[in-house]
């Protein structure tokens, strides 16, 4: 795998990641109430504790998008325009 090949796969997976987090967040901002109940009632979880859940799930995918694909891409970025 060459040096633009892993540039753009990291790009491409930054952004689909980074949309998905922001689907997820604002689904949870606009539509908390009806969307935990839902899924409150289909896992046997109260609502507010199902809420806990998806802001600690929101947080480790924010986290795991930077260490994993955006930091990554950004080094790979600077690396490869610094060395031209």
């Amino acid at each position: 795998m060459n040096e633009t090949t892993l540039l753009s796969f990291l790009g491409w997976a930054s952004f689909i990641n980074l949309v998905s987090y922001v689907l997820a967040a604002t689904v949870y901002l606009v539509g908390a109430q009806p969307v935990s109940n839902w899924y409150a009632k289909r896992l046997g979880v109260s609502a507010d504790k199902f809420k806990e859940i998806w802001v600690l799930l929101l947080g480790w995918h924010k986290v795991l998008l930077w260490v994993f694909f955006i930091v990554p891409y950004l080094a790979l970025r600077i690396v490869s325009s610094s060395s031209i």
